[in-house]
């Protein structure tokens, strides 16, 4: 073969390959660092507005209607009012809108009935380990502070009606936070990488919830959702998973409980059981037919996840960055702000 048909480029040229380089590696992180510092001040806002606008809305109800400010209607319409209707589209407004579209795996696999129930086993078992988690370290707190712990999104659950719950936790809230963390915060973080999208936004879905109670199981369950969303390319998919996750572990246990005729720990009520002892069992049984389910599914989740774990891959970023840039990057004002905010707001937590 004659080589000079093909004569070796200059090195100008090659001068100018890396210059065109490294400006598109500096206009990558740039955008990445808009992106983080647009999210990070949105997510700081979602922490904080809500709590606000509460405080305010307390103070006008208990000025003009106070028979109504420890009622259901209004605990639960302030929270509608407050997340689901000012601060989470204020919050999706923030981001904006997504400047590039990332490529991601082809996700017909994913959609599949076993592939689905894979992932709904592997929620349950981040589910029980991650309450564990949370669990064993506020009984720790309690300890050194001599005090029982309360979970207040327990005792609220409990008090409320099952059709309000229904409503608010399992259909209102999911759809509203996948809209934010899987349709709007993980695809705007897609295109830097399926890895970074799916660590970041489980990690800020988790810190977002405000409580140990939730903070372990919240950033498993949001990076499991942010995966799912990738791979199926559909938010149709974490939103349903969502509100099967709601209501198996949130409303369908506080269903059950609250079919029993008396408190389980209330040892002074025996005549109750002795006059009428089916109507204990009955949902007694269903109770431990319900912690069989989900403790099995727990442990085939923990099977299968560490089955798939090791085979797990993710798709390259459309948007290079280089790695020693990601550290400082992520540390932009927004995001140190959101971390600022939520650290004080979980360290609050172990005191109210």
């Amino acid at each position: 073969m004659n080589n000079n048909l093909y004569p070796p480029a200059s090195a100008d040229e090659f001068a100018d390959v890396s210059t065109a380089h490294a400006e598109a590696l500096l206009q990558n992180e740039k955008s990445f660092s808009r992106a983080l510092l647009r999210i990070g001040l949105s997510l700081t806002i979602f922490a904080v507005l809500p709590a606000l606008l509460s405080l305010l809305f307390s103070w006008l109800v208990h000025s003009f209607l106070p028979d109504i400010i420890n009622t259901e209607l209004y605990i639960y319409g302030r929270q509608i009012l407050v997340m689901y209707v000012i601060t989470t589209p204020l919050c999706i407004w923030i981001i904006g809108k997504q400047q590039h579209e990332a490529l991601s795996a082809d996700g017909k696999k994913t959609r599949g009935p076993v592939a689905l129930l894979v992932f709904f086993c592997i929620a349950e078992f981040f589910a029980i380990f991650g309450n564990i988690m949370g669990n064993v370290l506020m009984s720790i707190v309690g300890v050194l502070r001599n005090q029982p712990p309360e979970n207040g999104l327990t005792d609220l659950l409990q008090s409320s009606s099952p059709l309000t719950v229904f409503l608010v936790v399992v259909l209102l809230g999911p759809v509203m936070e996948e809209l934010l963390f899987r349709h709007v915060i993980t695809r705007r973080l897609l295109p830097y990488g399926e890895k970074t999208a799916v660590l970041l936004s489980g990690l800020f879905f988790g810190l977002a919830h405000g409580n140990f109670y939730q903070l372990f199981y919240s950033i498993a369950i949001g990076m499991l959702f942010s995966f799912l969303y990738i791979r199926t390319k559909h938010l149709l998919y974490p939103i349903i998973f969502h509100i099967a996750f709601n209501f198996v572990g949130g409303f369908l246990p506080t269903l059950l409980q609250g079919m029993l005729p008396i408190d389980p720990t209330d040892l002074t009520a025996t005549e109750t059981l002795l006059v009428n002892p089916f109507a204990y069992i009955w949902p007694l049984l269903l109770i431990y037919l319900y912690a069989f389910l989900v403790y099995a599914a727990a442990i085939a989740g923990f099977v299968l996840f560490c089955i798939f774990f090791p085979r797990l891959r993710f798709a390259p970023p459309l948007l290079s960055i280089r790695h020693k840039k990601r550290a400082l990057i992520f540390l932009n004002v927004g995001v140190l702000l959101f971390f600022a905010v939520s650290l004080a707001i979980l360290v609050l937590s172990l005191f109210t």
